[in-house]
């Protein structure tokens, strides 16, 4: 296997008394340590407490089939990765911000979830915070770019995920009865139709969608289990896949590799591994996974699915973006990227978010070059 960094997993400043032996602990990555800083979460069973801005996970600019995106921008027009309230705005190709699809207010929190196939629409998640911060209900939103956002979907228990099927529904994983399920909404019919219980996570690719399930195994639509099976051990890490599966998964767009973050525990039993690495790469064909680095997390596929990116932090230095080749086995670091609070790799290039000295920008990666959006309200 090939190990990228040297020394990637040692610590820098200091450790617990048999902390590396056998080098067998990564150090903790820093941007966990701010998700974990800035949000509170109880989790008993599926009900969730937690402050604001943080059920919904980072937010991530997500880019329409026009080029055009979307993101949650504060009042002034600023970004956080980690917003409480605000607006989704509509941004172009060059992410300037146009208008706003949907006004929050101090009392919603929203994540734009996934496009259309034809661009004109966008699912969103939102959260209706009550006293303190707390959520007391959930929306899966269609915001249209021409009109009025209309609700799909309000449980007074989390919906976690959505995107579009192949056959124009929409799926989406949800609280249910003590469980969590992942069904498929008809849009035009409202009819909802369960397709997986003990769901932790699901992804999609070009032909289907995977399912991870409450057992650790990772199967497909069909419910055939495929050779990947985590440990996942009792509330230990049900609440991190189900509330952010995008910091730890990411599928290839043929669906033959996954790239999975496994923080100390849970760790990979099958295909068998070390347990000292953070990032895998797991090819389903071969029934192999391949240590990439530690720590390392949100991993992103590019559209052709010959790389990956992800975020890591080196020893002494800054979490930065990482590009690993998969056909050369080699990663590399992409300069001006340190900070980096997530990325997301979409038709157009590379997208990040950066903390800065005056708070944070948004910045596109494309045929070498760095180019930072203008987010003047106009």
């Amino acid at each position: 296997m090939t190990r990228w960094t040297p020394g990637f997993a040692e610590c820098v400043e200091s450790c617990d008394a048999g902390e590396l032996e056998g080098g067998s602990r990564a150090a903790t990555l820093p941007l966990m340590n701010k998700l974990l800083r800035a949000c509170f979460a109880v989790v008993l069973g599926c009900a969730f407490l937690a402050l604001g801005g943080c059920l919904l996970g980072p937010n991530i600019v997500l880019e329409g089939p026009d080029g055009v995106m979307a993101v949650v921008l504060e009042d002034d027009g600023s970004y956080q990765p980690l917003p409480e309230g605000g607006s989704l705005w509509l941004l172009d190709e060059n992410g300037t911000p146009l208008r706003v699809l949907m006004t929050l207010g101090e009392e919603r929190d929203a994540r734009p979830a996934d496009w259309d196939p034809q661009g004109e629409a966008l699912l969103a998640l939102v959260t209706e915070e009550g006293e303190f911060g707390f959520p007391e209900g959930w929306k899966l939103m269609l915001v249209p770019l021409e009109g009025e956002p209309v609700e799909l979907v309000a449980s007074e228990e989390p919906i976690f995920s959505a995107r579009y099927g192949l056959a124009g529904d929409i799926l989406y994983s949800r609280s249910r009865d003590e469980t969590v399920a992942l069904l498929s909404l008809d849009p035009a019919s409202g009819e909802e139709t369960v397709l997986a219980e003990d769901v932790l996570a699901f992804m999609g690719w070009e032909q289907g969608f995977y399912v991870l399930g409450a057992d650790g195994i990772l199967r497909s639509a069909d419910g055939a289990e495929l050779p990947l099976q985590m440990q996942c051990p009792e509330d230990g890490c049900d609440e991190f896949l189900q509330l952010w599966p995008h910091v730890y998964l990411d599928v290839s767009p043929s669906g033959r590799y996954v790239a999975i973050a496994l923080e100390q525990e849970p760790r990979l039993v099958f295909p068998e591994v070390s347990a000292e690495a953070t990032l895998y790469l797991v090819d389903l064909e071969e029934e192999r996974a391949t240590y990439l680095a530690a720590p390392a997390m949100i991993p992103s596929f590019s559209p052709d699915g010959t790389a990956l990116a992800f975020i890591g932090e080196p020893p002494g230095g800054p979490e930065a973006v990482y590009i690993y080749h998969l056909a050369e086995g080699r990663s590399e670091a992409l300069n001006d990227s340190a900070y980096a609070w997530w990325v997301r790799w979409v038709p157009s290039g590379l997208l990040i978010a950066v903390e800065v000295a005056w708070g944070y920008e948004l910045r596109r990666w494309a045929d070498d070059t760095w180019t930072v959006f203008d987010l003047s309200i106009p």
